[in-house]
């Protein structure tokens, strides 16, 4: 993406991109919305134009009896 800049109003402007997310069939979603978010902020540490992919997200636990 910072390869092509973007032109507005004959300006150019660099853009960069950062992606996090997370996958889990069986995991709730509050779950997987925490974990996209923090594999977004790692992607922003990491530096620009970083994807990262948080894993190990599972599914909630049964209830104790």
């Amino acid at each position: 993406m910072a390869a092509h800049p973007t032109l507005y109003n004959g300006a150019s402007i660099p853009l960069t991109l950062g992606i996090g997310f997370a996958e889990g069939a069986e995991a709730p979603l509050d779950r997987l919305l925490r974990a996209a978010d923090a594999a977004l902020y790692a992607a922003k540490r990491e530096g620009r134009s970083r994807i990262c992919h948080a894993a190990g997200v599972r599914a909630a636990r049964p209830a104790a009896r």
